[in-house]
């Protein structure tokens, strides 16, 4: 394959790459007093002689110090694919590491095989790289869609066991999907939260993408809502606490997932319900002012997006009242035959709290629902004003309310399982 990754090619456009290094705050790209992820001596080749230098490895990149003690070089590598090396010359053993750029590499040396597993280490998380059959073992299929499939891999070193989501090359032929999962990747490599799905390592060559994730394998929210007989309240409470809290760290990391729903909600435990990771960042972009691309799944989408208005992060809390709202009621607010017709009904956003299930309820999980699932975005509550709700905050049961004895889950059509629809 050729090294130059499709990231990198995607990011440097028509331009060639000539040099490796930048000086420290050009294009402002990096903060050289960053912690270090790690930090040492690495042995490279620079006109044809050998140069010793210190080198500080941050979260994108590769800092290297001058002889004044300053780190002024800078090299990116958050999409430049590194390989890992050991070779023998003349009874000495070498390890190191190579970083292609364009038609060039530099090749880096540490001192021995322990210092190579330590950079090895925190380089996977950062770059690209093209050893994955020396680091896996493929288990099964865990499934399939349009543009890749997802198999449960093994660690070979660890033993531990994790999803892999192979995206195919030939199904990334426009810019926009190859920016939608450069976009993936760079937010999945930013967050760290214990209820969202981690990226540890991103691989490629010549067919695909292979993306190697946490595997929670307890199904989706969807699936354990139709094996549940009823879910207690308080539970429900519980869940819903954990996602809004984790949405408002989300929205804090100026990020917005804009595919919020039940099918990417990833049970983490068999028998704890408000166990869980978000997952599917498929969609997911960078907090601006105002977005205006339509997107999402049918059911869960904001009116505001539907409606062709400009929409900001309030979108995914109006996702996260659909999901609640299916958590307590055991059913999706806006059903039809068809996604258009599921489609048509989000947009006209008539919310019914008829059914007799909402009246077995606290009185307070309808005013929080309501706020939520407010068509108005400027009136709709941001993550961190819903976890100030009484409903979330308040531990004790409602006395004027009959307490709910459990919540009855359907199998109805309308808790169908519909797929993405992007506009």
């Amino acid at each position: 394959m050729s090294l130059v990754s499709m990231f990198t090619e995607f990011l440097m456009g028509t331009k060639s790459e000539e040099q490796l290094w930048i000086t420290t705050g050009e294009k402002g790209t990096l903060n050289s007093n960053e912690p270090a992820l790690i930090q040492g001596s690495l042995t490279y080749i620079k006109n044809s002689s050998l140069k010793v230098k210190i080198f500080k490895l941050i979260h994108n990149g590769l800092l290297r110090q001058s002889s004044q003690g300053d780190f002024t070089k800078f090299t990116e590598l958050s999409w430049r694919i590194v390989e890992f090396f050991s070779e023998s010359n003349e009874g000495r053993d070498k390890f190191g590491f190579s970083v292609f750029y364009s038609s060039f590499k530099t090749d880096f040396y540490v001192k021995n095989e322990t210092e190579l597993l330590l950079w090895k280490e925190k380089l996977e998380g950062i770059c690209i790289c093209t050893d994955f059959p020396d680091n896996f073992v493929v288990i099964k299929k865990l499934g399939a869609g349009k543009s890749g499939e997802v198999f449960l891999v093994e660690d070979l070193h660890t033993r531990k066991e994790y999803a892999m989501k192979c995206i195919k090359k030939n199904t990334i032929l426009s810019e926009r999907k190859l920016e939608s999962l450069y976009n993936e990747i760079k937010i999945m490599r930013s967050l760290n939260h214990p209820n969202i799905v981690k990226l540890h390592k991103v691989y490629e060559n010549e067919k695909c993408i292979k993306m190697i994730l946490d595997y929670c394998p307890f199904g989706t929210l969807y699936s354990r809502l139709l094996s549940r007989k009823k879910i207690d309240e308080s539970v429900a409470k519980k869940f819903s606490r954990r996602l809004l809290e984790t949405v408002d760290f989300l929205h804090g990391n100026r990020i917005m997932h804009r595919d919020i729903k039940l099918e990417n909600i990833l049970m983490t435990s068999d028998s704890d319900d408000t166990s869980f990771k978000i997952g599917d960042f498929g969609l997911s972009c960078e907090v601006h002012n105002t977005h205006y691309l339509r997107c999402g799944s049918p059911g869960y989408v904001a009116p505001e997006i539907l409606r062709d208005k400009k929409y900001n992060h309030k979108a995914d809390i109006f996702s996260c009242g659909i999901v609640i709202f299916a958590l307590i009621g055991g059913y999706l607010p806006f059903t039809g035959e068809n996604p258009n017709e599921i489609l048509l009904n989000n947009c006209k956003c008539k919310i019914n709290f008829e059914d007799k299930i909402w009246k077995k309820v606290s009185y307070l999980v309808v005013d929080l629902l309501s706020e939520l699932l407010e068509p108005n975005p400027e009136l709709r509550p941001d993550a961190a004003e819903a976890l100030l709700k009484q409903w979330i905050i308040r531990k004790k049961k409602i006395k004027e309310k009959s307490p709910a004895t459990g919540i009855f889950i359907s199998e109805s059509p309308a808790f169908g399982n519909v797929n993405i629809l992007t506009y």
